[in-house]
């Protein structure tokens, strides 16, 4: 599990209004074998939203309209954005080889 990202996460999310707290109960995440420890750096965050946060972030939860955002979606999606800002990783140009563009 990423400490520092965990923490920067609730953080951010907190600074922006939310209420994010560290999941110390039975299931935080920790386990290696976690699809959220297996990515590239080998740790991750699980990051669990719950069904009210989800109701705050989009005006229904009927499935046809789950694409109607509020602006708790967009205060939500700055902040782990900026908490991810140091661990970005450059952009790179993708090279397609044996194309004609």
């Amino acid at each position: 599990m990423d400490i520092e990202l965990r923490q920067r996460i609730c953080h951010h999310l907190n600074h922006a209004g939310f209420n994010a707290v560290v999941d110390v109960t039975k299931y935080p995440g920790g386990n290696p074998a976690n699809i959220c420890n297996i990515g590239g750096r080998g740790m991750g965050i699980q990051l669990e939203i719950s069904r009210g946060l989800r109701a705050q972030l989009f005006n229904d939860l009927i499935p046809l309209r789950k694409h109607v955002p509020t602006q708790d979606l967009h205060r939500f999606v700055t902040a782990i954005r900026e908490a991810l800002e140091p661990f970005k990783l450059p952009t790179m140009a993708c090279v397609c080889e044996g194309t004609d563009q």
